[in-house]
């Protein structure tokens, strides 16, 4: 009876071993995944954790891309962010799926493929293997996506998104100061470099004539949707605001004389620099 019952014992741990062996080696045979792009609405481009020495424009300039009946859509500005074609952005252009690997047509940047792996349940990457560059993905359903954390975690890129902001509203209220002559702002992309200039609101983008520059900096405050900018003159000295959006082209600041300033943005961009903050605790 002892001989039979470890005969048995044998084979039972001889099958158990194979059907170990084989799982491994199924599991390592590449799978057809191309289905997962379609698992979400919003694909979110992480770009902490892009990798390599090369380079795809419209990936770089991504807040999110999105995937739907072979077209390619693309949030690329915080202006209209969450609005802009319903959430989803603009059409750039189309895409195929085969096993695992895109192919995009993008309306301006040409073509390219990438292949696809699978990160974890929600996360994603696309690795362009001409160019040397993975780009990791995050996957969202859009009615749970925060737009709004997003949008306020970045907002130095929403103010680069104008070539200049002109001042169309002075309160009455507060103590007269320097800033009340100072009538355009810009916000360039490079250095947190700011301008301002004396010129009338309504002179045009290519006659303006830009007499301070400074270094600017954004604090967050307590309220998600409220910040604080700070001007710094250098030698000119400190100018500090209380800021809030109004619209997709509209700022409020409140100046620490109590005086409160509207500023329209003119000259839209529709483009985005990289390297814009989206952290992981967005509401998934």
């Amino acid at each position: 009876m002892k001989k039979i019952t470890l005969i048995l014992f044998a084979i039972f741990s001889l099958l158990i071993t194979s059907c170990t062996t084989n799982d491994d080696y199924y599991n390592n045979v590449p799978q057809d995944i191309s289905y997962v792009v379609h698992d979400f609405d919003l694909w979110e481009v992480d770009h902490t954790q892009t990798t390599g020495s090369g380079a795809v424009p419209f990936l770089d300039r991504a807040i999110t891309v999105s995937f739907f009946n072979g077209v390619l859509y693309a949030n690329n500005n915080f202006s209209g962010f969450g609005y802009t074609g319903n959430g989803y952005g603009i059409d750039v252009g189309y895409y195929g799926l085969n096993f695992n690997t895109v192919s995009v047509r993008h309306d301006i940047y040409g073509n390219f493929n990438f292949e696809i792996y699978y990160v974890s349940q929600n996360t994603i990457q696309l690795y362009d293997r001409y160019n040397n560059i993975r780009y990791t993905l995050n996957g969202f359903n859009k009615t749970y996506y925060n737009y709004d954390y997003v949008f306020y975690n970045n907002i130095e890129y929403f103010l680069q998104e104008f070539e200049a902001w002109r001042k169309v509203y002075t309160s009455q209220a507060g103590i007269p100061n320097d800033f009340d002559n100072e009538n355009i702002l810009r916000f360039d992309t490079q250095g947190n470099i700011f301008m301002s200039s004396l010129d009338a609101p309504n002179v045009s983008i290519s006659n303006i004539y830009w007499e301070y520059q400074g270094v600017y900096d954004i604090f967050n405050t307590n309220n998600l949707t409220a910040k604080i900018l700070r001007l710094d003159y250098g030698i000119g000295g400190i100018e500090e605001f209380y800021l809030t959006v109004i619209n997709d082209n509209r700022i409020r600041l409140e100046h620490t004389s109590g005086t409160i300033y509207e500023f329209e943005g003119t000259g839209y961009i529709q483009f985005l620099r990289p390297g814009y903050k989206t952290t992981h605790r967005l509401k998934k």
